[in-house]
């Protein structure tokens, strides 16, 4: 009888353990954070068919939930291809990183390499040309995965700015 008991008890035990796997697994497909492939050398073509390219500081970020993007106003510092001679610019992004949204902050500076959509909107967005100029990574020795992941995000901005430094010489030695 104890033996039967005990048995049971651990089938049942073995059974939560299996729904909690399930239920975390089925979970997880609706999880997906943003993951971008690798970008190619910027062409002619790309910068004719950009919406709009300028080197731009935050002034405003507006969150609208209820579409899940933000609206980001720029204000113009160096103009490299617009149709427009604006001094301020507003894109649409997605509202945060995980969703590919630019990770905007009031004040900091970015090349902005914006689409536009069949409305006319500018979008942009992580997986795009656009990079944070401006970016300040500090690494501090809290935890050796820490501190690693710290190293990687520095080593990638930096390859990113220097991808943004000839982006931006190809397209002004075209606007000439």
């Amino acid at each position: 009888m104890i033996t039967l008991n005990r048995i049971l008890n651990q089938q049942k035990a073995m059974l939560r353990i299996i729904t909690i796997l399930v239920l975390y697994t089925s979970c997880s497909f609706f999880a997906n954070a943003c993951t971008c492939a690798g970008l190619a050398p910027i062409t002619s073509n790309e910068v004719d068919q950009a919406g709009a390219i300028f080197v731009g500081r935050v002034v405003e970020i507006k969150p609208d939930r209820s579409i899940w993007r933000k609206a980001v106003t720029f204000e113009v510092l160096e103009p490299l291809k617009l149709s427009d001679h604006a001094s301020t610019i507003t894109i649409w992004t997605p509202l945060d990183e995980a969703a590919c949204g630019l990770g905007t902050e009031v004040g900091q500076d970015w090349y902005v390499f914006a689409d536009r959509d069949e409305t006319g909107m500018l979008h942009a967005s992580l997986c795009g040309r656009s990079v944070h100029i401006n970016k300040k990574i500090r690494v501090f020795a809290y935890g050796l995965s820490e501190t690693k992941y710290q190293y990687q995000e520095k080593r990638y901005w930096k390859k990113d700015r220097r991808r943004y430094r000839n982006e931006r010489r190809f397209v002004l030695a075209r606007e000439k």
